[in-house]
């Protein structure tokens, strides 16, 4: 299995978190949003080319929109 970040995957595919990078206020972030490591992830729809829009992602219990940014620092596993 290779390791992708969040921002790169594609529509439809699915990866298992195993690494956040960022500060401790990020983490907490993502946390409370339900977003940490072994939660499986995929993407609904991805940022538009040369725009920096929110990606869809989808949770074993609801749908959020990340900014590219932060979707950049996430590591997945990709299934």
């Amino acid at each position: 299995m290779s390791v992708k970040l969040l921002s790169n995957l594609d529509i439809g595919e699915k990866g298992r978190i195993v690494r956040i990078r960022g500060e401790a206020a990020m983490h907490r972030l993502l946390f409370d949003l339900g977003l940490f490591v072994g939660r499986t992830v995929s993407i609904e729809k991805p940022s538009l080319p040369l725009l920096e829009d929110p990606i869809e992602i989808r949770t074993q219990e609801s749908v959020l929109s990340l900014e590219k940014q932060i979707a950049a620092s996430i590591h997945v596993e990709v299934a």
